[in-house]
This record gives structure tokens, sequence and C-alpha cells, in this order.
């Protein structure tokens, strides 16, 4: 056989290879890492192996409308940053707040309203520590174990110890049951998503929640007792997900009226915990003042 001929049929069998390899990728692409299934476990491994999350929440009645965004930091400094926004007819107010397992802090970033005698300015950005009486100091845990708004899967970054034990109960107690005879394609926030509706067992899903808050040395949750929840009827839960990233995009729970986003999955930089001279009551007194 001359050599012509030999690097002929080289270069046919090359191509065949190359063909074949691309053929069987498009397959695995899309009948393994692109199905539902693949989705929603890779999402609860995503969703306890990030560093940060910004969670958006928009709530509204007759009398006002309620925007916030809570941004979770896992790094050496564990906080939670609280944006949130309150409309009522023609007034105004944002507030930031910066939660830790420890202490809360407070300011005011704008405040608007129609009586051009009240001033502000004063008040504006600074920041205000919690007291002892006040909520502030369960703003982190209030973020990160947030059971009273749905039950939504935990979001961390804990040990990879405590990480396999949770997805091991997780599966062992079937906490989580999609339904995968009736997902559904859509798009949220740009993103493409498989929406899949989620049934949640509520009494394993508040002992996984506890062992969660309890690897963050947090006791939120040490007074609910599960076995209160054990003959309740399973939550049901809409989770949209990610078709590209398999990370948690929305969770919709109609029961509670409650919808909220997730973004920016590890990439926020450290939160910072800001100086405070003065305590939070002393900074509503100062509020209070320039509206009389």
């Amino acid at each position: 056989m001359s050599t012509k001929v030999q690097l002929g049929m080289s270069i046919r069998f090359i191509v065949i290879g190359i063909t074949v390899t691309m053929i069987l990728t498009s397959f695995w692409w899309t009948q393994a890492y692109q199905s539902p299934q693949r989705a929603f476990r890779d999402m609860l491994v995503n969703n306890l192996t990030t560093t940060s999350v910004t969670k958006s929440e928009l709530s509204s009645n007759d009398t006002r409308n309620i925007l916030q965004h809570v941004t979770i930091s896992l790094g050496a400094v564990s906080a939670a940053r609280w944006l949130v926004t309150l409309q009522s007819g023609n007034t105004s107010v944002t507030t930031e707040s910066i939660g830790t397992p420890s202490s809360g802090y407070l300011r005011y970033l704008e405040i608007q309203d129609t009586n051009k005698s009240h001033n502000y300015a004063p008040i504006i950005n600074v920041w205000s520590k919690g007291d002892s009486n006040t909520s502030l100091g369960l703003l982190f845990s209030q973020a990160l174990l947030d059971v009273n708004s749905a039950p939504v899967p935990p979001i961390g970054n804990p040990s990879k110890e405590i990480r396999d034990e949770i997805l091991d109960y997780i599966d062992s107690e079937a906490v989580f049951t999609p339904d995968y005879s009736n997902v559904k394609t859509g798009t949220v926030n740009g993103r493409k998503v498989y929406a899949l509706n989620v049934e949640v067992k509520l009494a394993p899903y508040l002992r996984m929640m506890q062992a969660f808050a309890e690897a963050y040395g947090l006791s939120a949750l040490q007074d609910i007792d599960p076995t209160q929840y054990q003959a309740v009827p399973a939550a049901k839960v809409s989770i949209a997900i990610d078709k590209l990233s398999h990370t948690m995009v929305r969770v919709q729970y109609s029961a509670a009226n409650f919808v909220e986003t997730y973004s920016d999955y590890g990439l926020t930089q450290p939160l910072t915990v800001p100086t405070a001279q003065l305590k939070v009551s002393e900074l509503q007194k100062r509020f209070d003042s320039i509206q009389q």
C-alpha cells in the first residue's frame, strides 16, 4: 500500500474519530448533563458549595411595596447585607443593614417624602449598631435560615463532611421530591431554566435545617420541634434551575405568596463589618424627631 493511500486512510480515520467523539459528547450533553434530574441534583450540591449569593424579593399590598436584596457572604467573615426599599404612598425609605452571627448594623441610604421641611441629611449614611433588644442581631441567621418564608434548599459553604451528610440525609429521607413528569422550561432574568414542581417533607426538612444551622454555630432553629410537622402534608414549591450552570434561580411558594430569585453565586466581594458609635435606638429617635 502506497504512502499516499495510507495517509488518506489515516486522515479518514481521524475525521471519523472526531465525528464520533462530537456525537458522543453532544449526546452526553443533551441526555445526561442537561437532564432535569442532573440539574436538580447539581443544584443541591452547588447550593452547598457557594461562598456568596444574592436573594431578591418583592412583596406588596394595597398600601406599600417592599423590595429587598439580601447578599450572603461566607468567606473569612460571615455576614449578610440587606438592602431594603419601602415605598408607601409618596414616601420612600431605603436602608442598608449588615448582620454577622453576633451583631447587626443599620443605616439610612435615602429617605424621600413630600414634606419639604424634613431634612434627613444628618442621619443619611450614619451607621448604627443594634441594641440588645432589637432584631438586628438576627439578620445573619434570618438570611441563612429563613425557614418561615418557604422551605428553600439550604445555601451555604459548610465543610465537605457536613455537606455530604446533608446530601445523604436528603436522599435517605426523600426531603425533596421533584415531579419529573411535568417539567417546564422558560426564562428567568435572562437565563434558560427548568421549572420543577417539588414536594418538601417538612419534618425532615426542618431537621436538616437544624443540622445546617448547627454547622454555622447558630441556635435560631433550636426551639422548633420537627415532630409537630410529621403529619403535615408536604409543602409544594416550584424551583427554577439554570439549564447551563445548574444553579437555583427562583423559588415560588404559592401557599405563602412567596417568590424569591437568586443571582451572583460566588461573585460577591467579602462584606466589611461597619464601625458604629451610635445605637440603632438613638438613630430611630433622630429619625422620629425630624418627622415631628
